[in-house]
Order: C-alpha cells, then sequence, then structure tokens
C-alpha cells in the first residue's frame, strides 16, 4: 500500500472543514457512528478536522486482514472489495464497499487487529482518521473524552473503548489486547483461611466458666489476640490471592504469581509456540464448582504455562483456542494477500514497486570546530571509563542490549576481601599505635616487605573479585542471545554461549527473597532446543524488562523470518505464473499467424 498524500485535506482544518469540504452522506455517515453521536456540533467539527486524505492504486490492499491498521476510513471515490478468511480457511467475498461508506470502525476504536482485507477495485480516493490523532484530541480536551468513552447510546462500547486507550498493566505491550484476565477461583481463597474454624474454638474455649475463672484478667486480651492473628492470616491469604493471575492476549499466555517480599514469578509462551492445551479437574468436588488447571504445553520439553484452580476451565481453552485460531488464519490472509498482489504486478495488473528513493546530494554539515571536538571527544572518554569502571546494569547500544549482574552480587561477593583489607588496615594502625618496638620490627627492612606484600594479595582479591562480576554478561541482540563468562584478567579463559531465537522456547522470570524483591533482582531463565536446554541471565536487575526484551526480540524475529519466507514464496509462485502467461500469449499468437 502506497501513499501519495497524507496531508491534511483542503480546508481540512478544525475551523473550516464542513459540509462544503464534503458530501454530506459522508458528515450524516460519520455523525451516526456511535461513537459520535453524544457530541456537539462544535465537538463534532473537532473530529472532522482529524480528517486526512490518502490515494490508493487499483489492485492495491487498504487493509490486510490480521494486520494493525487502526485507522478510520471513509471512501471518497472509488470501491473497494472486502474479503475474509472465515474458521473453516476458506476466503470468502463480503461485498463491496462504494463512495461514503465507512469501514474499519472497531479496529480504530478498539484498536483490535484488522478483521478484513479491503482491495482497491478502482483507483480510490480516502479520508482517514488516525487513532493516534484521536486519543490526542481526546487528551487535549477531556469534555469530548467523557462523551466519546461513555456515549449514551452504546455505553459498553465506551467502556470498551476507555479500556483501549491506556496500557493496564506494566508487562503490557503497545499493541496488545487483553482477551482474558482472572484470578484462581474463590474457593482457592477460601480453602486458606482453614484457622478458622481452630480460632473459633480457641475462643469458644477461652469463654468457657473454667477457662474464664482461672483467666479472668486476661480472658479479654487472649480472646482480641486470637482474633487479631487471624485477621492479619486472613488480609495476607487475600492479597497473596489477589496478586496471583493468568492473561491471555492477542499475542501470549502470561501466568504471573507472587509472594509478598518472597518470590515474584512470571511464564509466558507466545501463541505461535502453543501446541497443546490439557485441561484437569483434580476431584468431584472441583466438577461440581466447575474449577481446574488448563495446562498450556508448547515447543520443547520444559515449554509450558499453568492456569492451576481456575474458574470455568472449559471456556478459558475455548477462549485460547480461538486465539490461535484467529492468529493462523490471520497469517493465512496475509499470505494470500501479498500472493495476490505480486501476483497483479507480476501480470502487469497492478502498479509496480516504487523506485527506490534517490541519493541525496545535499551538502554535508560542516565538520565540527576543534574545541566541541575536543570536548565531544573528552566526553565520550569519560562514559566509556564510566562504563568500564561501573558499568550500567543495562545499556543499549544500537540494536544490541547489554546487561550485567546487579550491584547487589558484586557487594555479596567483594564483602569478604573487602573486610579482609580493612581488618589488616585497622591492625597495622593498633600496631603501630600499641607499642613503638613492635611497630619498628613489623615496619622496619625486611619485615616491611612482607607487609606491602600481604596488602597487595589482599588488593588483589578485591580486584579480582570486581573484576569477576563485571566480565559476566548477557547480550540480546535481533537474532540471538548471548552469555559470556570470562574469568577475571583472562586468567582461565573465557566462556561463550549463544542461542539462536528461534530455538528460544521459554521465557520465565524469577525474583526470591526479600531483598530481591526490595531491588527488583532475579534470574531470568531461558529454555532452548540445545543440548545444554537451557540458558541463565542470574541476577540481572528489573527480570520482569528483561523477559520482555528478549520476548519482543523473538517476535519481531519471527515476523522477519516469516514475511522472508512468505515473499520469498510469493515471488516464486509470481514469477512461475507470469512465464505461464507470457508463454500462453505466445502460443495464441503463433496459432493466429
Amino acid at each position: 500500500m502506497t501513499e501519495e498524500m497524507q496531508g491534511p485535506l483542503e480546508g481540512g482544518d478544525t475551523s473550516s472543514f464542513g459540509p462544503t469540504d464534503a458530501p454530506g452522506s459522508v458528515l450524516r455517515n460519520l455523525r451516526q457512528l456511535p461513537v459520535f453521536e453524544a457530541l456537539t456540533d462544535e465537538e463534532f467539527r473537532s473530529v472532522v478536522g482529524l480528517l486526512r486524505a490518502q490515494h490508493i492504486p487499483r489492485g492495491l490492499l487498504v487493509l490486510e486482514q490480521g494486520a494493525l491498521n487502526h485507522r478510520l476510513y471513509i471512501i471518497r471515490r472509488g470501491r473497494a472489495l472486502k474479503r475474509v478468511i472465515g474458521a473453516d480457511d476458506i476466503e470468502r467475498r463480503s461485498g463491496q464497499i462504494t463512495a461514503g461508506q465507512i469501514f474499519n470502525e472497531r479496529s480504530f476504536l478498539m484498536g483490535e487487529r484488522n478483521a478484513e482485507t479491503i482491495e482497491a477495485l478502482d483507483e480510490l480516493t480516502l479520508w482517514y482518521i488516525a487513532r493516534e490523532d484521536f486519543h490526542k484530541l481526546l487528551q487535549a480536551h477531556p469534555e469530548i473524552e467523557v462523551r466519546v468513552i461513555a456515549p449514551s447510546s452504546d455505553e459498553a462500547i465506551g467502556t470498551q473503548l476507555a479500556a483501549r486507550t491506556k496500557l493496564d498493566y506494566p508487562w503490557q505491550r503497545q499493541n496488545e489486547h487483553i482477551i482474558l484476565f482472572c484470578k484462581k477461583h474463590v474457593i482457592v481463597f477460601i480453602r486458606t483461611l482453614w484457622t478458622a474454624p481452630i480460632a473459633l474454638v480457641f475462643i469458644i474455649g477461652l469463654m468457657l466458666p473454667p477457662v474464664a475463672s482461672i483467666l479472668p484478667q486476661a480472658q479479654v486480651w487472649l480472646i482480641a489476640l486470637v482474633i487479631i492473628v487471624f485477621l492479619i492470616w486472613a488480609v495476607l491469604a487475600w492479597v497473596d490471592w489477589q496478586n496471583d493471575y493468568y492473561a491471555i492476549t492477542d499475542q501470549r499466555v502470561i501466568h504471573r504469581e507472587r509472594e509478598v517480599l518472597i518470590r515474584d514469578e512470571q511464564d509466558e509462551v507466545p501463541l505461535s509456540r502453543i501446541q497443546d492445551i490439557k485441561i484437569e479437574r483434580p476431584s468431584f468436588f472441583a466438577s461440581l464448582v466447575d474449577f481446574g488447571n488448563v495446562t498450556i504445553e508448547a515447543s520443547g520439553s520444559h515449554s509450558r504455562v499453568r492456569f492451576d484452580d481456575i474458574g470455568k476451565p472449559d471456556e478459558v481453552a475455548e477462549i485460547l483456542f480461538g486465539q490461535l485460531g484467529r492468529a493462523r488464519l490471520e497469517t493465512h490472509a496475509t499470505q494470500r494477500a501479498r500472493i495476490r498482489l505480486d501476483l497483479r504486478r507480476e501480470l502487469g495488473l497492478a502498479p509496480p514497486l516504487p523506485p527506490p528513493p534517490p541519493r541525496s546530494f545535499r551538502r554535508q554539515k560542516p565538520p565540527p570546530v576543534a574545541f566541541r571536538k575536543r570536548l565531544r571527544s573528552f566526553r565520550e572518554q569519560v562514559e566509556m571509563l564510566r562504563n568500564t569502571l561501573m558499568p550500567r546494569m543495562r545499556l543499549e547500544v544500537g540494536d544490541s542490549i547489554t546487561y550485567r549482574k546487579h550491584w547487589l552480587r558484586l557487594l555479596q561477593t567483594i564483602a569478604a576481601p573487602v573486610l579482609g583489607v580493612l581488618f589488616y588496615i585497622v591492625l597495622l594502625v593498633i600496631i603501630n599505635v600499641s607499642s613503638e618496638s613492635l611497630s619498628r620490627i613489623v615496619f622496619g627492612f625486611p619485615f616491611v616487605l612482607g607487609v606491602i606484600g600481604i596488602g597487595v594479595v589482599l588488593l588483589f582479591g578485591v580486584l579480582y573479585r570486581y573484576e569477576d562480576w563485571r566480565n559476566d554478561i548477557y547480550i540480546v541482540k535481533p537474532d540471538r542471545l548471548i552469555d559470556i563468562d570470562a574469568s577475571p584478567f583472562g586468567l582461565h579463559g573465557m566462556s561463550t554461549r549463544e542461542a539462536k531465537l528461534d530455538a528460544v522456547q521459554n521465557v520465565t522470570s524469577k525474583t526470591r527473597g526479600v531483598l530481591d524483591t526490595v531491588f527488583n533482582v532475579g534470574d531470568v531463565i531461558i529454555q532452548t532446543a540445545g543440548s545444554d536446554g537451557q540458558l541463565i541471565f542470574e541476577r540481572v536487575y528489573n527480570p520482569r524488562l528483561v523477559q520482555r526484551d528478549i520476548t519482543d526480540r523473538m517476535d519481531a524475529y519471527e515476523a522477519q523470518k516469516r514475511e522472508k519466507e512468505a515473499a520469498q514464496r510469493s515471488k516464486e509462485m509470481a514469477e512461475w505464473l507470469g512465464i505461464y502467461d507470457e508463454l500462453t500469449r505466445l502460443h495464441d499468437r503463433e496459432k493466429l499467424l
């Protein structure tokens, strides 16, 4: 799809765009959308002012089923054809769109993937409103946001729109939509309150006359203490139940397990790697109450996510199967659309690919003056020195992200040799102050050489531990993961382990212990298809962010790989059919002769 013009329409600003610039039917159709019908005329003119123009040549695609095009389109001139691949994996034509009609409303409102493929039958002139421009308008004018997000005619759509205008959770990616968010069944919380009968029996026992006569003064205090302990237990159990959750998005499944100040683990698997879904109900009571476990198996022996003790597990599995089917259909729709477009180009029915932009012969900027050049060089050297002596825990340079172990790990490893140095210094000070004769012996020749030697050894121990911490690094590149374990000063060599991103099967983040939870330190475990089975990014800062960096790179790598494979297949097919068409025409001409 090419955009020949993407600027405002003539007279398309908020103040001047109106019925004189667009047919009344177009504005009426736009005005009748549920999301806009509660706006005042002035507010609606602000929305109309967001319209932009776009030209689509005949045969090209406006939308692809499964893509993330969130524009609201209005046809100004021309016709377009709708195609949809259904659940039976058969592509069907679902009608034409003509001048004045609006399409792609749901993707515009909800941020969802496109539900259909739209192909230009004629030279198309379109108007569109970009979703990001619309959200900027809502943020700048809260009074419009209130009317749009909660329109009187369709409050359900308004509520969903409000949820889609912002990210709900810190782990949620841009353009990622939550399909299901659930917690463990309430029965799990009730089971944790097993202490309630014990506390009740204990309170009743304290209220019996024999006990009351023995402990007349302490009875009330003991009952109060039992109640307080039980309430604290109940609150902690409720917090633990609330902290754990499961999520299904349009990209992945997630399980977050947390215990306050004890551990924090997050498992996730991309939808594209899911192979099997298993439902279990562990007991008759679970079947009666309708809760159980859903185990999601992915490629690899250690790749799984478990949804334990959730309500209505059959419905959860059905939602997951629906998302898997949607992802499969979207992939097929994209492949079909691109094959069709390549065939059209090969047969001369669609415009060819635009030529690459010409080289720019602009005059280059003059080099910086000597002072600025020296200043920039000095800053670069200072930054390099800083990264060498006290490197950052996360450093992103170009397309690579480098991680190091948290400085807490440095403190743990360097504490003993540092204490040894301090103890040695204090001992020398005590010797120098307490006994003049002993001081002359210790600091005199030749014993002073031993004192200096011991000090050098202790300092070397500190530097050795520091260098051992500094040399262990983890690198995330666009196509692979690297774990470098270098010995201090190269005394024992260096080992490097690498894993291609397409070999990664599962990524899990774990945080354990009070200190690690407070400082947000943990491990990221990467299960791979290699013989070693896994890479571990140990003791990294913000393991959830590291996990997200890796999964984002995995998604980008897989998308790029699928894109290349699909482009190669469609190109080969288009070339074969082009040759076939050429031979057919040649054969027809020979028959005429």
